[in-house]
């Protein structure tokens, strides 16, 4: 039974060699590149990282050799052609684990520990899950030990790619040679894999070699210094909430409940929902001409009919459709009539005027119940004419983002994704709405729109 040493163990002093290399450098060309509680942090998350790969690692070594003894081919440790494969199948699988952990929120829950400085320095380097053995990160090396890769050789690879990557993680080192840069990640490639910016959100996921991302299409160069970080930063030095606070995030997006789920409108989730809304309503405004939002969107509501003819609607599913302001509609006052009356003289038939002015023929009558409007009846049998079915909202290059990808991350599935199509009062195809999503992202770190609270202090839920 070969043994392999510990190599990220007998490295420490090097890292601390390194960084305080780093932190005079910094000080000399005035930089600020380091933050005392930030650096601390990383240094205890390593540190903890270290702690649960001696509890994990076992656990992790006796899986690969059940299935080393149950492969398929023997490659033989102690020749050099086995170290020259293993280093290309190591890397490869670290590519896949890396690219699913930005794409799977579970795997993304330990992931982003990684990403949640927001300072890019050796120290960073340091800032590692505790709970990626746990949640299964291991998996993508299985395959290594089933053909013949010995369980030994593996761990070892898998140090020599976490000790190459700890030079990476630094601003002091712009360019390598244009060779190196072609075939190795560098520090200007992991610069753009660390940074928060739309252009660098999901790219670069190499560990030793670049060559994975730029032939499966995740290669960007470096085009600007970026913000380091995430879409949403963590504000906390505490090491324990950074480990664990994407978890929290996760299990309480979810609860459970007579066999349904239920995904909450936590504060992940509010500022996606709301900017798609706004985003595509207000490129359907400039595409129909509309000046006011609540003329598109009583065309909106309108359109959501398949026959023609008179509809009725009462006042509260026009109040919630057209999402009025409270201002206009909602009055300390017993009597609904004044209430009414402000929506239909306010909101409603400048509307419709607009509308009407667009080229279409719209009426519409109250329904009275006394002295009461609880209703409002629509003729619109032309109103179906004109919304083009599909708005091309951005086709540009930089807008084919994967929306999926990233709804996955803050635990959206498909389904629920076609629900944000109807959330928008509008029709989309996935491939349509993978193109805003650069646009809801650009807003969701611009923006901090509430979503309303109900009486009872919690959020709104919604089902599937």
């Amino acid at each position: 039974m070969p043994t392999f040493p510990n190599i990220l163990v007998s490295a420490i002093p090097g890292f601390i060699i390194l960084i305080i290399i780093e932190v005079i450098y910094a000080v000399k060309s005035q930089r600020e590149l380091y933050e005392v509680k930030d650096a601390a942090t990383s240094i205890s998350l390593g540190l903890g990282n270290l702690f649960m790969g001696f509890v994990t690692k076992t656990f992790v070594l006796l899986f690969f050799t059940f299935l080393y003894q149950h492969r398929i081919a023997t490659i033989p440790y102690n020749t050099w052609w086995a170290w020259v494969l293993i280093v290309f199948a190591d890397d490869f699988s670290y590519y896949i684990f890396h690219r699913t952990s930005h794409v799977v929120r579970f795997f993304w829950a330990s992931h982003v520990v990684h990403h949640s400085s927001e300072k890019y320095n050796l120290a960073a380097a340091l800032r590692q899950t505790w709970t990626g053995d746990l949640a299964g990160s291991f998996i993508f090396w299985g395959w290594m030990p089933f053909v013949g890769f010995h369980p030994g050789m593996i761990l070892f690879m898998q140090s020599v790619s976490l000790l190459y990557q700890f030079w990476i993680h630094t601003e002091g080192i712009n360019k390598m040679p244009s060779w190196f840069e072609f075939i190795f990640n560098t520090p200007s490639h992991h610069r753009v894999h660390h940074g928060s910016d739309l252009l660098y959100l999901d790219k670069n996921h190499a560990g030793i070699l670049i060559i994975w991302d730029r032939m499966f299409g995740t290669f960007q160069k470096e085009e600007f210094t970026p913000k380091y970080g995430l879409t949403k930063n963590v504000n906390t030095f505490n090491p324990v909430r950074v480990a664990f606070h994407e978890w929290i995030n996760l299990v309480s997006s979810v609860r459970y409940k007579s066999g349904d789920i239920y995904f909450r409108f936590n504060n992940e989730m509010k500022p996606y929902l709301l900017n798609l809304r706004k985003y595509t309503q207000t490129k359907l405004m400039d595409a129909m001409k509309f000046k006011s939002m609540y003329s598109l969107r009583l065309y909106l509501l309108l359109k959501q009919y398949s026959s023609t003819g008179w509809r009725q609607i009462t006042v509260e599913d026009l109040r919630h459709s057209l999402a009025v302001n409270k201002d206009v509609t909602e009055k300390d006052s017993v009597d609904l009539y004044p209430l009414v009356a402000d929506l239909k003289r306010r909101v409603l038939e400048p509307a419709l005027k607009e509308i009407n002015e667009y080229g279409l023929s719209v009426e519409m009558e109250a329904k009275k119940e006394g002295k009461k409007i609880t209703a409002f009846k629509f003729n619109f049998c032309d109103v179906m004419a004109k919304l083009p079915e599909r708005v091309q909202l951005n086709p540009t290059n930089e807008a084919n983002k994967r929306l999926l990808e990233r709804m996955l991350k803050i635990g959206l599935n498909e389904r629920q994704c076609k629900y944000l199509a109807q959330c928008v009062k509008t029709v989309f195809t996935m491939q349509d709405l993978q193109r805003t999503v650069w646009a809801i992202e650009e807003r969701f770190r611009e923006t901090s729109n509430p979503i309303a609270e109900n009486k009872k202090g919690g959020f709104s839920y919604m089902t599937f």
